[in-house]
């Protein structure tokens, strides 16, 4: 008798051991920028749907960066750090925004913001030195000015503003009102850059304003002070 009691408990043992059931399967890891948090329907963007510009010392309203109806983040916690919640410099800065709802639910994205620096378009403005004569024109075709021998091209400037961007002059492309080509609120120059007389990004005096050295020519190697004007004509 003792024997049968003793294997029936066995049996017993045996089949509780199997009816234990298997561990919970774990949960796959949710990369926080596309987590839904369902009670407010909040959808975070991820960071390549878009750069946001403003300009130096502009205010940024950080919610409109994200995805959402005002409603939905009622009773949420928001959070935001990065040097993007600064203006005050030029340049690409970042900022991440996080969002914990009622129920704990976390979501968060890193967003790009590009600072850019407001070009001012200036009048335009007698050049600063001695020198009174006429500026250059079209029809005149090639003067002496304040610095030197002064002619003018027409070309595509794509190529120099790469360079002057690389060379990290800030500044934007535009055309003057009388046809000459700027960068920022300097006249575009092609000059000798070869440090025999100027080198590249040298601020110089033209018959039409201040100029920087940005292109250069073959015409340098004949007169390094000649400066040609970059115009539209």
């Amino acid at each position: 008798m003792r024997k049968v009691t003793l294997i029936f408990c066995l049996l017993l043992l045996c089949g509780c051991a199997a009816e234990t059931p298997p561990p919970a399967e774990e949960k796959p890891a949710v990369t926080p920028a596309t987590v839904v948090v369902k009670k407010h329907h909040y959808t975070a963007k991820t960071a390549e749907e878009g750069v946001y510009s403003c300009y130096v010392g502009d205010e940024i309203d950080y919610m409109s960066l994200l995805d959402y109806k005002e409603r939905d983040l009622i009773g949420a916690t928001v959070l935001m750090s990065g040097d993007g919640l600064s203006t005050e410099e030029a340049g690409t800065h970042y900022v991440t925004i996080a969002v914990i709802d009622e129920d704990g639910c976390f979501s968060e994205v890193t967003k790009e913001i590009d600072v850019r620096r407001k070009i001012v378009k200036p009048t335009y403005q007698a050049p600063t030195s001695a020198w009174d004569g006429a500026p250059l024109t079209k029809s005149a075709g090639v003067i002496n000015g304040p610095s030197g021998k002064e002619s003018y091209y027409n070309m595509d400037m794509s190529g120099v503003i790469a360079t002057a961007q690389r060379g990290g002059i800030e500044g934007e492309y535009w055309i003057r009102e009388d046809g000459v080509k700027m960068y920022g609120s300097y006249i575009m120059c092609a000059c000798d850059v070869s440090g025999t007389v100027r080198n590249r990004f040298d601020i110089v005096q033209t018959s039409l304003g201040t100029g920087i050295c940005l292109d250069t020519g073959g015409f340098a190697a004949s007169n390094p002070w000649q400066i040609d004007i970059a115009t539209d004509w």
